[in-house]
């Protein structure tokens, strides 16, 4: 409804609408901000205590600091209020990573990866957490991931060692596998990289999501030295029908995930967070995709695709 709405009005009342809506929810959330207080360690972690977090948990955690309001600490105290939830039994893992643009077009640039120096592109929160002493940072040359707790070490091992990033051994296939969860806090949801394990889990997943072969990415060892080794890579095509920037479609996918039982909605800070059950995930978008619908919004018929139907 809300496409087509945006289709029938024309762009001088769809713009000054648009900035309208915009206002509104700024004052709202500034309402909000001030009725809740300041955001903090201890209120943050009182909130993610409060959506069910606990201590032992085996958590991904995409995340924006923006997207929290104002905290007080910034992304020290968010890293800081997830730890203590979680707890020393527990294990966090944090993508970190390194693209900054599609991994195709990334790895075109022939970068090198060092896991000990190459910033993460995800955000502060992200690379506060990748610069901690106590962390671990994976050597996935385009999806690395930081880690702490009991089972980081041989999640990000693995994770290291794959061809593709959400294939088996990945980060994402094992925190399902191992009934873990996912979060995204302060984030949107669609920037929840396992809506990508069903690509890989379903042979006959709706839509080409991956380009033929292999592409070489080159990755810095530990001793300085330099090697090359096989990354499975994305069709960089399929971008525009992403729910990530299909927003209507998103909502779609939200509203079926929601029905389905994989996840949750939480307010955290001065916003928002999306709980995921890894499993309940992963079980609802293969039944998801068996009935033809994916993160990847269709494509319209072509005009010309049109014409010939009807001729």
């Amino acid at each position: 409804m809300k496409n087509l709405v945006r289709r029938l009005l024309p762009p001088a009342v769809r713009a000054p609408l648009g900035r309208a809506a915009r206002k509104l929810r700024r004052r709202v959330d500034l309402l909000r901000a001030r009725v809740r207080g300041p955001v903090t360690r201890a209120s943050l972690a009182k909130d993610l205590a409060a959506m069910g977090l606990r201590r032992g948990e085996l958590l991904i955690v995409h995340s924006s600091l923006s997207g929290l309001g104002f905290v007080e600490g910034g992304a020290e105290s968010v890293v800081g209020a997830l730890m203590d939830v979680v707890g020393d039994e527990g294990t966090l893992l944090v993508p970190v990573y390194a693209l900054d643009r599609p991994a195709r077009d990334w790895l075109a640039t022939d970068p090198v990866y060092d896991a000990r120096a190459t910033p993460s592109r995800l955000g502060i929160i992200g690379e506060t957490f990748r610069r901690r002493a106590d962390a671990i940072v994976g050597a996935h040359p385009t999806h690395p991931f930081a880690g702490r707790g009991p089972l980081a070490a041989e999640i990000l091992a693995a994770h290291g060692e794959g061809v593709s990033p959400f294939g088996v051994g990945s980060a994402f296939d094992a925190v399902e596998r191992r009934g873990g969860r996912l979060l995204a806090l302060g984030s949107p949801f669609p920037h929840v990289s396992s809506f990508h394990l069903v690509e890989e889990r379903l042979a006959d997943f709706p839509e080409p999501t991956w380009l033929p072969g292999v592409m070489q990415a080159r990755v810095r060892a530990i001793d300085g030295s330099i090697h090359v080794r096989p990354v499975r890579v994305q069709d960089p095509a399929l971008g525009p029908r992403r729910f990530d920037v299909r927003h209507a479609w998103a909502q779609r996918i939200l509203d079926e995930c929601r029905a389905r039982g994989a996840v949750t909605e939480h307010a955290v800070g001065h916003g928002r967070a999306f709980l995921f059950d890894a499993r309940a995930l992963e079980r609802a978008l293969e039944a998801m995709a068996r009935e033809g619908l994916t993160i990847y919004e269709p494509a319209e018929p072509s005009l010309a695709a049109t014409s010939g139907a009807s001729a």
